[in-house]
């Protein structure tokens, strides 16, 4: 998204531009705006792999020895939660931690 507000940015900027820099300006978004539709099918896929593993409770190694999930059944919900932590399921997706708290926790370890 930030790429593509970039692109609209810079035609809204200078609209007209000389005639080589506008052939430039062409080929460059046309170009930036295929990669980040592709950066995002890929991160897409991943991401309902992740899912998909968290949900199924077997990683793809276990699917291909077919050896099945090795722990008893458990909610969707409750892997998630065992998975991102128990914060509000909103802030899963957020990487700052929220609660100062639980930050001091995870930072101080016996080695």
């Amino acid at each position: 998204m930030y790429a593509i507000s970039l692109c609209v940015a810079s035609w809204i900027v200078d609209p007209h531009g000389s005639g080589a820099n506008r052939h430039t300006r062409v080929i460059h978004t046309v170009i930036l705006i295929v990669e980040c539709i592709l950066f995002g099918m890929f991160v897409m896929a991943i991401g309902c792999d992740q899912v998909s593993a968290i949900l199924s409770d077997e990683t793809l190694v276990e699917q291909v020895k077919r050896e099945g999930p090795k722990r008893h059944k458990q909610s969707g919900m409750a892997m998630m939660t065992e998975v991102f932590g128990r914060s509000p399921s909103v802030l899963w997706l957020c990487p700052l931690q929220s609660n100062k708290q639980e930050a001091r926790q995870t930072v101080q370890y016996v080695v």
